[in-house]
């Protein structure tokens, strides 16, 4: 189970770096 807990965290934490960079890099688009 705490495998399964582990590999859960690691995507929710790839998908949230992802989201930012993806929001940040709208942002700039938006702006520049």
């Amino acid at each position: 189970i705490s495998v399964v807990n582990n590999i859960l965290k690691y995507g929710l934490g790839e998908m949230k770096l992802r989201m930012r960079t993806n929001i940040t890099r709208y942002l700039l688009d938006q702006y520049l």
